[in-house]
């Protein structure tokens, strides 16, 4: 992801591109050790059950992989109350 510039454009990119991803699938960030956005942390951070912290070596691109944690309900997920409010 390298979108993610205002809590504006993450929140879109959750809506529209997240649904689609798959189990053991990953999410790459490059603005996840910027300072300026710090939106992402606070948005990783809500959905810590689904995605997984993986540090780059190099200190640049960060690395999330999806964790399949089934649901056994069925039901619709909640969107995160972080950005209620923000698109």
């Amino acid at each position: 992801m390298d979108a993610a510039k205002t809590p504006a454009s993450l929140l879109h990119m959750f809506r529209e591109f997240f649904q689609w991803v798959v189990p053991q699938g990953w999410i790459l960030w490059q603005d996840y050790v910027s300072a300026t956005c710090p939106w992402i942390h606070l948005a990783l951070e809500e959905l810590a059950d689904y995605f997984e912290y993986w540090d780059s070596p190099e200190g640049g691109t960060s690395s999330w992989p999806y964790l399949d944690r089934g649901d056994a309900s069925g039901a619709e997920p909640e969107e995160p109350a972080l950005y209620n409010g923000l698109g």
